[in-house]
């Protein structure tokens, strides 16, 4: 799906890569023949790693526990394809916070990824998910499950397992979500983009905030 002129995708891997935070950017995607080489050519210009992952393409585990084993990653930060408004300052937020813990391997997923994780007030679809590379092997070798292999951070929500930070004050806004799942999330998605990306590509949570405030100042703020 296009958002202007660009690919979804495209946009996706365009804001991971202005983390500063991140070594190397990966997309791993499943082997479903035309689909893939269509959706390689709409971010070709990126010059991104790419990894094909033979295998059950709803097995997303299995498919960053390959990755990660691929670039011998001791960190893998996730970031789902479905979320155009990544913020590549909450990226390095959740990165950071990952770095500075005591004891960052082990059974601990670092999220700011999902709306208002354990109440840290974030919109959806801003941030990232942090896993050791250990992590991810054992998530690999230990889950079974087909709901958690498909969603790799479930195993850590289900068991507790899951740490996270506060959303900065300026966009704590826990009822917004920007992943798309819908025809209408990418609708609402497209008016941000052409209100905000020609001006400013770089473009932040901060200014998507402004934006819908001075479209709706009095009920634009939620979304379920």
């Amino acid at each position: 799906m296009l958002i202007g002129d660009h690919s979804l995708t495209w946009h996706v891997i365009n804001r991971v890569c202005q983390a500063k935070s991140l070594d190397d950017v990966v997309i791993a995607m499943p082997l479903e023949g035309e689909l893939t080489a269509e959706l390689i050519d709409t971010f070709d210009d990126l010059k991104v790693n790419r990894l094909i992952v033979g295998g059950d393409p709803c097995d997303l585990l299995y498919r960053y526990y390959f990755a990660a084993n691929a670039y011998k990653a001791d960190t893998v930060v996730r970031i789902p394809s479905d979320n155009p408004c990544i913020d590549p300052d909450e990226i390095d937020r959740i990165v950071e916070y990952y770095n500075a813990a005591k004891h960052p391997t082990g059974q601990w997923l670092y999220t700011n990824l999902d709306r208002n994780v354990l109440g840290n007030g974030y919109p959806g679809g801003l941030g990232a998910e942090v896993y050791s590379g250990w992590f991810i092997r054992w998530l690999d070798a230990n889950v079974t499950d087909k709901r958690q292999r498909e969603h790799p951070h479930v195993w850590a929500f289900d068991e507790g397992r899951v740490r996270t930070i506060p959303a900065p004050e300026a966009i704590r806004r826990p009822a917004l979500r920007f992943d798309v799942n819908t025809h209408a999330d990418l609708a609402y998605i497209r008016d941000i983009y052409a209100h905000i990306y020609p001006q400013k590509p770089t473009f932040r949570t901060a200014d998507i905030l402004a934006y819908l405030d001075s479209k709706e100042p009095t009920n634009g703020r939620e979304r379920s």
